[in-house]
């Protein structure tokens, strides 16, 4: 019986064996015209060469580099990192599969502009120990469960920001630094404010997020028996809102907490 390949043939990348990083994919099997054209699913081998593939390489799958837009992908369990801005702009990216493995995905890595991107769901692997900057933005992800990222530490600005969240599940008692990070989604405004995580517990005293869609809010003023005293940096950065009040007891607005919003009205309540 015949046993085929399942991976992309080696081919179709561009690949610098010293570093074990994909720096290209190309259109043709060789960057060769005359030869097949390299498939819109992508299952990445784990080595090429003979050597494992540990890094995809910055805008390696960006559509007006390559010529062409993958419309899935599977990322092997050798790959340690994911660069800056590897697949933004695949707006016929609709599949992803992170295997256990990856540490780090960043800034950009699966953001879309314009519109949405086609991504309605992802499973981070529990090895991950940074997401960048705009990894997932303006993609339509519907649920996010990192509850078994006991390694990560954090999540960037406008990480999972406008896409479709309904339900995030975040690690418990340790310490994540995730400003911003699910800005503008769907999550119902009792649950849309996403405190400050720590090793001992969530700090209700700080937002660090707002997950919503209200252009009208008014921020609550204590959760579980405790005042919020801060709004953190970039916590309602580009939300659409319109009109917030701010709770008496908030001491502290932190850098570009409202930035980029459409606000007609701030009402701060004194204490």
């Amino acid at each position: 019986m015949c046993s085929l390949n399942p991976h992309t043939s080696e081919s179709c990348f561009g690949f610098d064996e010293s570093t074990g990083t994909i720096i290209k994919f190309y259109k043709y099997e060789g960057n060769d015209s005359k030869n097949d054209v390299c498939p819109k699913d992508v299952i990445i081998p784990n080595k090429i060469k003979g050597v494992d593939v540990v890094t995809i390489g910055g805008r390696v799958f960006y559509p007006d580099a390559v010529g062409v837009k993958i419309e899935s992908v599977v990322i092997p369990s050798t790959v340690k990192t994911i660069k800056e801005g590897a697949f933004r702009y695949n707006g016929s990216l609709k599949k992803v599969t992170l295997n256990k493995g990856l540490e780090v995905i960043e800034s950009g890595a699966f953001e879309f502009h314009g519109t949405k991107g086609a991504i309605k769901e992802i499973t981070i692997p529990s090895t991950i120990k940074m997401i960048g900057n705009e990894a997932f933005q303006n993609q339509n992800i519907e649920s996010l469960d990192l509850s078994e990222c006991t390694n990560l530490t954090s999540i960037g600005l406008l990480a999972f920001a406008n896409n479709n969240l309904e339900n995030i599940i975040l690690p418990q008692n340790q310490d994540i630094l995730m400003y911003g990070a699910f800005n503008n989604n769907k999550m119902r405004e009792d649950e849309a404010y996403i405190y400050k995580h720590t090793k001992d517990g969530i700090d209700y005293s700080e937002i660090v997020s707002y997950a919503g869609s209200l252009k009208d809010i008014t921020i609550p003023s204590e959760k579980k028996g405790i005042g919020l005293k801060k709004i953190g940096n970039g916590s309602f950065y580009k939300v659409n809102l319109t009109n917030v009040v701010i709770p008496e007891g908030v001491e502290i607005i932190n850098d570009r907490s409202f930035w980029d919003n459409k606000l007609t009205n701030i009402i701060f309540h004194q204490v």
